[in-house]
């Protein structure tokens, strides 16, 4: 799903017929950064330094995804934000 993600996030970037991208999010779903210990287990055999460059690979991929949207040509503005009043 990353790999796919930079590559529309590229085409809409690129193309002259898209003005902005916004994106949006639905669900209790929150996520901070990966969990490398969780995430190493997708990579099986027993040789560590061919598992390590395997995720090293991995998250350099993934972290070329998530930077797509930061390299985006079209112009961005800051999320829409409406503090809210605390009791007291």
């Amino acid at each position: 799903m990353w790999l796919e993600y930079a590559q529309v996030v590229n085409t809409l970037s690129h193309s002259p017929d898209v003005r902005s991208i916004i994106l949006t999010g639905a669900g209790p779903t929150f996520t901070a950064g990966m969990d490398i210990q969780k995430a190493s287990f997708t990579f099986p055999g027993s040789d560590p330094a061919r598992k390590a460059q395997e995720i090293k690979r991995f998250l350099a991929e993934f972290q070329e995804s998530i930077s797509a949207l930061e390299k985006c040509e079209k112009r961005s503005s800051p999320p829409s934000y409406t503090p809210r009043k605390h009791p007291g």
